[in-house]
């Protein structure tokens, strides 16, 4: 019963923290090299 419930609710808590910093940093990542990327397109065009 309760114990269930207590397991339920603890093991995702982690399991979602560990998940969501994971695609985060990777999806910031590819947004940051993007950026990066026509950051240098806008040097290169300006020169």
């Amino acid at each position: 019963g309760p114990f269930i419930v207590r397991q339920e609710t603890r093991p995702p808590e982690p399991e979602a923290a560990r998940a969501q910093p994971r695609p985060q940093g990777n999806d910031q990542g590819r947004r940051q090299g993007l950026r990066r990327r026509r950051d240098r397109r806008r040097l290169r065009q300006g020169l």
